[in-house]
């Protein structure tokens, strides 16, 4: 069981009256995962809704050659696994723990009702939704339409604007992911994304900030580098 005065907190479930909240805060529970641990796998069934209350997951498939696919990060008050409740079929990807995490579990029965009963909720779930379908549009047009450089510069671009933290003179700070998982994103190797941030760094759209880099104001919106 979850306090209602931590479930007011999360963005997800703003639109839910105190009836609601007390029903979700008595059927629902928190699990915690370590890192790299897997919260479940493709193809298995489903029986919950997952929302993030710490820490950041990745969401993954597995292509033909056994390599991983990296279609998003999510962090703090995302939600995800909603897709197989809706559609009652089996987990269409992986999710792994990028660094330790707690999430709360809610009954695949529950959310159904409150999505049922509340239009407010099903409205900010489908909004939700839209904008993911919007992401992977915005996703697999980069992958069609631009070199490396430009889909390293896109990942960079849409990280500063989820994750990314502001400073005073106006650049933006962000901590990477591993080389690693952004290739696994772009369809491309680790070794070319190391070159390419080197290259980034090197043309003074970059710095670096130890873990971090800051991102210039000369950096890229449209993912097109000038090399």
């Amino acid at each position: 069981m979850i306090d209602q005065g931590t479930l007011r907190t999360i963005s997800t479930f703003v639109e839910l009256t105190d009836v609601e909240l007390h029903e979700l805060s008595r059927c629902c529970s928190v699990k915690h995962f370590t890192k790299d641990n897997v919260v479940f796998l493709e193809k298995e069934e489903a029986q919950a809704l997952y929302v993030l209350l710490t820490g950041k997951v990745k969401i993954t498939i597995q292509g033909d050659d056994g390599k991983e696919v990296i279609l998003s990060w999510l962090g703090d008050g995302d939600f995800f696994g909603e897709m197989s409740l809706l559609d009652e079929e089996p987990r269409s990807a992986t999710v792994v723990a990028c660094e330790d995490v707690d999430l709360l579990l809610v009954p695949r029965d529950v959310f159904l009702r409150l999505l049922g009963q509340n239009p407010k909720f099903m409205r900010r779930i489908l909004t939700a939704l839209s904008l993911r379908v919007r992401r992977a549009n915005h996703q697999i047009a980069s992958l069609a339409l631009l070199d490396v450089y430009g889909r390293v510069a896109r990942v960079i671009t849409d990280l500063a604007q989820d994750e990314g933290k502001r400073l005073k003179d106006g650049r933006i700070q962000l901590k990477l992911p591993p080389h690693r998982e952004i290739a696994n994103m772009i369809g491309t190797s680790r070794e070319t994304v190391t070159r390419v941030l080197t290259g980034l760094v090197k043309h003074g759209y970059l710095q670096s900030a130890g873990k971090s880099v800051i991102i210039n104001e000369t950096f890229p919106t449209e993912g097109k580098i000038a090399k």
